[in-house]
């Protein structure tokens, strides 16, 4: 949600109530899944945007704020930057077997994601025409130039290079707008 903010003054305590209370819808969760993927809990999610709220309102009330273009890129950096300095402030020790545990098991779920994406692709190959999946198998599995397969083609490798971006597009649009990508992208 893009807003600019003027000089807006909050004042009076049902001002400040309306205004957390819009802070939280707009934004909490938001706070809440930067905090979650990066080594935090819910709670700290909680803590971090009271004093993000907090923090923002005191700016909002001194004036000293000129200009707010997007106040929510202005909460997310707010909270990026507080949440940070907690991590780094309290700096969790981390044992031996805690970090090769998670190594291995970010190895395996990178693992899982490029034969999913690669199935997805593999699929995706045999709904484009014949003609792009030669273009796309000799010029990328093959490492063929485009003035090879102008020629293995009877073409120009003008017309060859747009034929291949063209193709390109095609199974990039088919494989965009696939179920199983949409799923995948929000699995991973």
């Amino acid at each position: 949600m893009q807003k600019a903010i003027y000089n807006e003054m909050i004042t009076g305590p049902e001002v400040i109530e309306a205004k957390i209370k819009e802070l939280y819808k707009l934004y909490y969760l938001d706070v809440l899944q930067y905090v979650c993927n990066n080594s935090g809990q819910a709670e700290d999610a909680r803590d971090l945007f009271q004093e993000i709220a907090l923090n923002f309102l005191k700016i909002l009330q001194s004036g000293t704020l000129e200009t707010i273009q997007n106040e929510k890129y202005y909460l997310m950096g707010m909270a990026r930057n507080l949440w940070l300095k907690k991590v780094h402030k309290e700096k969790h020790t981390v044992s031996y077997d805690d970090v090769i545990f998670n190594e291995r098991e970010d190895e395996t779920s990178q693992a899982e994601e490029k034969n999913t994406l690669f199935e997805l692709i593999s699929g995706k190959l045999s709904e484009i025409s014949k003609e792009c999946q030669q273009i796309i198998y000799q010029g990328f599995y093959q490492k063929k130039s485009n003035s090879e397969l102008a020629s293995i083609m009877g073409y120009t490798e003008q017309f060859i290079k747009v034929k291949k971006h063209r193709c390109l597009q095609g199974l990039k649009k088919l494989i965009v707008d696939s179920p199983d990508y949409r799923h995948l992208k929000n699995a991973f």
